[in-house]
């Protein structure tokens, strides 16, 4: 890497720029008001950070998005961290689609769960971390508010239609069968709402100033239905812990953090109660600060929170304090202010949430601990019935792919404790096996594989098992190769499992060994042997279809042998070039802005 070509291409200016390695892969996505500046000092650390000096020496490239404002520029980098999950950012490793509580905007709104979050004017409440705690609340709030959970359209026409068991049980007013008018259904959907967002102690409020209406109107049915209602919210919320004699609105949002570990905690305060509290788990780079960190948990909380208070209480000033500020008040639509839990409720609410932090990731790095100690049935069967040296805790696996020929690749696939380990997935383009020669193909990532393996890591980093796709042939190639890199049976055991017969192939074995078909133990090589197969297969076909849109590379006007092959070298593949976009096709040697739309042009109109 040559740090000056490469900042020569970063402009002084607002933006959000991505350090990627060698493969191409983003490593790191951050923000910077001047990105030529920012780059750089990623690519040039000083003294001392040794840190720093490890993302450096991963970085083979960097593009960059520009921007117009620093709170632009945030929004796009805390969405483009969630999407591509960087090794050295913060990574919120239960940032999957929570569970939000819809409120739909029909004439007769419904309330349900969803995962599905859109701008159809719905209101929504949520993220709930906690699945349990979401359906507890929508139990207890359509318990006491019927509103309809069906998605019929209102009113019916159809003259055969009768209430359904929901009416009868008391779960469902019926507007489908005007046995409730909008006014009253539109009032009990705002009641819902207030309790949803914690206002218990104002919706209670409303409530008993209504009844008390009713009963001097001498509707003492209607009144009689409010004070079920107020009993039943009291019952649901007795157990809330009250934290202040005001009606105040606060959260606080702390973490615990120990070596690459983290847990973020958020509760919630509404008038005065505590509401709820919402739980991250994060994974932490050893490279990131701990006031990064905080920064980081509350721009992805609150930019996919339904609600934002105006005051929010933290340990200690996150990095880039008044930005974060400009962020949430921008998503509020009114000022958010980041305050210091010091004294009275809010030193309260933080001390507990500090504990409760620290509380599970000890609970956290406990289950982690048991987890590493657990050896699958499986694993063990396998180590006895093969007698394997160990119990085979990692294994990879093997397997080549090609069509007649062409197109020839490879895959290897890294499995631990039986579950794949995405990380550990390597893909080959073969050199030097002829096309067809599975043999030579399962000998070639052999030898490049392990052989760079030794050669960075050392022998601690090789696998207790490794799995060829194949029968005695491809098996004998694999052991040809380890015996030359030095490799015994005892330090890394290696076998073939054939697809026909399910057979499993040992080095100096006469015959193939079979395994009992309902053994856990072939099931779990045969889970290995299939992702494996299903990798090779998939890259094959990756491969196939870029060899197409290269090929058709050379039919731009402006596009010849040489520049084809400087795009590939450059990008990878067509895909990746399409991704990358006109601007960075234009910043490569003898390209520009005309011939760059020019490709894109003919080459995204052409599909996959």
């Amino acid at each position: 890497m040559d740090p000056g070509s490469i900042l020569k291409t970063i402009p002084r200016r607002m933006g959000v720029y991505f350090l990627k390695d060698s493969g191409d892969r983003i490593i790191y996505i951050g923000k910077a008001v001047d990105l030529r500046s920012r780059v750089r000092s990623h690519l040039t650390p000083g003294p001392g950070k040794s840190k720093a000096a490890r993302m450096a020496a991963r970085t083979a490239s960097v593009d960059y998005i520009p921007c117009e404002t620093e709170v632009e520029a945030l929004i796009l980098e805390q969405n483009l961290i969630k999407e591509h999950r960087p090794r050295y950012n913060v990574d919120l490793k239960d940032d999957k689609r929570y569970p939000f509580l819809k409120l739909t905007s029909e004439p007769y709104p419904r309330l349900f769960k969803t995962r599905d979050v859109e701008d159809d004017g719905a209101t929504w409440f949520g993220p709930y971390t906690s699945v349990a705690a979401m359906e507890g609340m929508l139990e207890s709030i359509l318990s006491i508010f019927p509103l309809r959970t069906c998605s019929y359209d209102i009113p019916f026409t159809d003259p055969e239609a009768r209430e359904c068991l929901e009416y009868h049980i008391g779960r469902c007013g019926a507007p489908c069968m005007r046995r409730v008018d909008s006014e009253q259904y539109s009032r009990m959907v705002e009641e819902a709402a207030l309790f949803l967002r914690g206002h218990t102690g104002s919706l209670l409020d409303q409530m008993e100033r209504e009844m008390l209406a009713a009963a001097e109107a001498r509707q003492y049915e209607h009144a009689r239905v409010l004070r079920d209602r107020i009993r039943a919210i009291r019952r649901a919320t007795q157990r809330q812990r009250v934290v202040s004699e005001k009606r105040v609105d606060f959260d606080v949002v702390t973490d615990a953090v120990e070596g690459n570990d983290g847990v973020g905690v958020v509760f919630q305060v509404r008038e005065g109660t505590l509401l709820r509290r919402e739980t991250y788990s994060l994974s932490i780079p050893a490279e990131v600060e701990e006031d990064s960190i905080l920064s980081d948990l509350l721009i992805r909380h609150y930019l996919r929170a339904s609600h934002i208070p105006p005051v929010v209480y933290v340990p200690f000033q996150p990095a880039d304090r008044e930005l974060v500020e400009q962020v949430l008040s921008q998503s509020r639509g009114k000022r958010v202010h980041l305050r210091l839990g010091r004294s009275g409720a809010s030193a309260e609410v933080l001390e507990m949430a500090t504990t409760d932090a620290r509380l599970r990731l000890r609970e956290m790095q406990a289950r982690k601990a048991s987890k590493s100690d657990f050896v699958p049935k499986g694993i063990e069967l396998l180590q006895r019935e093969l007698d394997l040296p160990r119990p085979p805790v990692t294994i990879e696996a093997i397997d080549v792919s090609h069509l007649q020929g062409s197109d020839a690749v490879a895959a290897l696939v890294s499995f631990r404790r039986g579950a794949p380990v995405k990380s550990g997935y390597r893909k080959f383009r073969l050199k030097r096996a002829a096309g067809g020669d599975d043999p030579a193909g399962i000998a070639e990532v052999v030898d490049r594989h392990y052989r760079k393996l030794l050669a960075e890591k050392g022998p601690d980093a090789l696998p207790d098992l490794l799995l060829i796709d194949g029968g005695a042939t491809q098996l004998e190639a694999a052991v040809r190769e380890l015996d030359a890199l030095g490799l015994d049976r005892q330090t890394l055991p290696v076998i073939g499992l054939a697809k026909r017969l399910e057979e499993v192939y040992l080095p100096d074995t006469d015959g193939p060994q079979s395994l009992s078909r309902g053994s856990p133990a072939l099931r779990l090589l045969q889970r290995v042997r299939d992702e494996v197969h299903r990798f090779a297969v998939g890259y094959h076909r990756q491969r196939r279809a870029g060899r197409v849109k290269a090929t058709l590379l050379t039919e731009v006007h402006g596009v010849g042998q040489e520049r084809a092959h400087q795009l590939l070298e450059h990008f990878g593949s067509v895909t990746r070039m399409l991704q990358s976009g006109e601007e960075a096709i234009a910043r490569l040697d003898g390209f520009g802005p005309v011939l760059a739309r020019r490709i894109v042009d003919a080459m995204g109109s052409g599909g996959e």
